[in-house]
């Protein structure tokens, strides 16, 4: 009788169960269950009805969470939803991503020879109106790629040696255009060979290479100078840009720049794209490589002098006027005791804007022109906004005595760079749209100065003494700030960071040197003192990450002895320097041996032992930006 009590129980147990869960799988409308979860677990959600009308669900409450219950209704109807907070959830329909529009045309051909109808490898097709170009490949095959946002292109294509060719073309989807192109003639300008040589020559002694421009009006190209002693063997540069010396592998810091007595710390500007020398200003360059002259040291690197004339016609000047630079020199005769020379240069444009520097850095404005077909990425802008402009000051007055000359020079340089770049782009984060920019900004300015006073007085034919003082500094200051913003439906935030950095170096010399000549060669011998003072400091917002400050000098007298037998010629020198830093002395003796085979052949001969006392080195910030640092030799 039990038994039969269980298995009546069982079955009408199972047929209500089977009856539930039919009606819990039935279908109802969507609105209704959203309304119902609100009620029962206490949650607001938001919706609009008419966009959720007319759909039905199925739903099935074994769900120990309602919220995964939830989550699982919204997903079986193909809605999007957002949780807010615990209780807050948005809910609307799955946006469809619209694709990009944005059409293509390409235009391919072939660049050939009008007269031979040789293919010409590797000429290049630019269209004028969007400023996008290709290369031909080696069988002068070319295909240019176009967005369509103009109706015509107007093209151009260039080939070495060949003339200039133009045409305004309709694009269409793989259009086909054959360019041949005419040689032209290419016309030399007159060379006149005088004895106002700028080619490298060897000093007397054979211990120097100098090069000179014109007796009277310097060396007027603007960086030739300078290019042409990258030229020579033993010194290089960073790059076929650089302005910058690397000689025997020392850095440009390593090695001294004297213009007419100064003591130049920085001879490049803009990253070393461009010489801090006026070349309007200059007679003459020295460069010692292997063996410097005596009484300089505490450098490891090389020696270049740089001399204006000393004498020169009466109001000659030279004027240089471009689209980019401006550069001028000018000199002043007062009998024919007292001249005058000054000179500068200045920027008439921002140098980094122009064309050409754009072309040489591939500018990157150009990047809504990818076709990706995400409207995330399609929204991408990006703006970039460099800015460089300098100017620089020369002066020099010379007065001549009997026995005396003085020479008084000055030099004043001031760059500033300025560096906007913004980035605008959304994401979706949690499938809410947001608007994003990234925005960077630096100001830099350096200033590069130096004077110096220079004495000669010649006692006798066989005695000459050399009195010189002078002051340099070079200085930086930068401040980079780096911003983020956030714009979106709910909520917007933002963020910013900011770097400032500082770099001063101040130097100090004074020197007094004396050489006797004899008649089997001749005796120099002197002394040199230097005081150099820098100070450093970078900050990350504000917390200080360096900041010092150093302050050291060295006194170093010098003695050379020179002979000279035939062809031969024979040197053995010491200089010796006490520096501060160390407490020590360092000696620093230098030999050399030369013998003439000829006016064109030379065995050569050196030796010297140096030592370096000031370093410059590179800190780079988080952002990648580095920064010069000058720094003192302490123990």
């Amino acid at each position: 009788m039990w038994r039969l009590w269980i298995i009546t129980t069982l079955c009408l147990a199972s047929g209500l169960l089977k009856s539930q869960t039919e009606k819990s799988l039935s279908p109802q409308d969507l609105s209704s269950v959203l309304d119902q979860f609100s009620q029962d677990h206490d949650l607001r959600l938001a919706y609009d009805k008419g966009s959720i009308g007319g759909i039905r669900v199925e739903i099935s409450q074994d769900q120990a969470d309602p919220i995964s219950a939830l989550y699982e209704i919204l997903n079986a109807a193909g809605l999007e939803y957002y949780a807010i907070d615990d209780d807050k959830i948005l809910i609307r329909r799955k946006q469809e991503t619209p694709r990009s529009e944005k059409k293509y045309w390409t235009i391919e051909g072939q660049v050939r020879d009008a007269k031979t109808k040789e293919a010409l490898a590797f000429a290049t097709i630019f269209d004028l109106s969007r400023e996008i170009g290709t290369v031909a490949d080696e069988t002068g095959h070319f295909s240019l790629r176009l967005p369509s946002t103009q109706d015509t292109a107007r093209l151009v294509c260039n080939y070495l040696s060949y003339q200039e060719y133009q045409t305004t073309t309709v694009p269409s989807d793989r259009a086909r255009l054959d360019i041949l192109l005419t040689s032209s003639q290419q016309k030399i300008n007159l060379i006149i060979v005088s004895d106002d040589w700028t080619l490298p020559r060897w000093s007397s002694d054979k211990q120097s290479i100098s090069l000179s421009g014109a007796k009277k009006s310097g060396i007027a190209q603007f960086g030739s100078s300078i290019r042409s002693i990258q030229l020579l063997p033993g010194v290089n540069a960073i790059n076929d840009r650089s302005a910058a010396l690397k000689i025997r592998g020392a850095k440009t810091e390593e090695s001294h720049i004297h213009w007419d007595g100064m003591q130049l710390l920085k001879i490049d500007k803009l990253f070393s794209s461009f010489s801090s020398v006026n070349e309007s200003m200059v007679a003459r360059m020295t460069l010692h490589k292997n063996f410097t002259p005596i009484q300089y040291g505490g450098r490891s690197g090389s020696v270049l002098e740089i001399e204006s004339p000393d004498e020169f016609a009466q109001g000659s000047g030279f004027l240089s006027v471009s689209n980019l630079l401006t550069q001028a020199s000018r000199q002043f005769g007062f009998g024919n005791d007292l001249h005058l020379q000054i000179g500068g240069r200045f920027t008439m444009n921002s140098i980094i804007r122009n064309d050409f520097f754009n072309q040489l850095n591939q500018d990157a404005r150009k990047i809504e022109d990818i076709d990706t077909g995400d409207p995330l990425q399609d929204d991408q802008r990006l703006q970039i906004s460099p800015e460089f402009k300098f100017f620089d000051g020369n002066l020099k007055l010379v007065k001549n005595w009997e026995n005396s000359l003085l020479t008084i020079s000055g030099f004043h340089a001031r760059d500033q760079y300025d560096y906007d770049f913004s980035f605008d782009f959304r994401t979706r984060p949690q499938l809410i749209t947001a608007q994003n920019t990234l925005q960077l900004q630096e100001n830099t300015h350096w200033t590069n100065t130096a004077m110096a006073a220079k004495w000669k007085r010649t006692m006798s034919q066989e005695r000459e003494q050399e009195w010189n003082i002078g002051y340099s500094e070079n200085k930086s200051d930068g401040k980079l700030d780096l911003g983020f913003n956030r714009q979106g439906p709910i909520n917007s935030n933002s963020s910013a960071a900011g770097i400032f950095q500082s770099n001063d170096i101040n130097h100090y010399h004074l020197s007094w040197k004396e050489s006797q000549e004899a008649a089997a060669g001749s005796w120099s011998y002197g002394i040199r003192s230097s005081l150099d003072k820098t100070n450093s400091r970078i900050a990350n917002d504000s917390i200080l990450v360096i900041d010092f400050t150093e302050e050291q000098w060295q006194v170093a007298p010098f003695v050379l002895k020179k002979w000279n037998w035939r062809n031969t010629i024979g040197q053995v020198g010491l200089h010796s320097s006490y520096y501060s830093g160390t407490s020590q002395i360092y000696w620093s003796p230098r030999l050399s041996l030369s013998h003439s085979l000829s006016d064109h052949a030379m065995i050569k001969l050196a030796f010297q032992h140096q030592q370096q006392f000031l370093q410059s080195f590179y800190h780079e910030n988080r952002f990648g930006r580095s920064f010069q640092l000058w720094v003192l030799s302490v123990k």
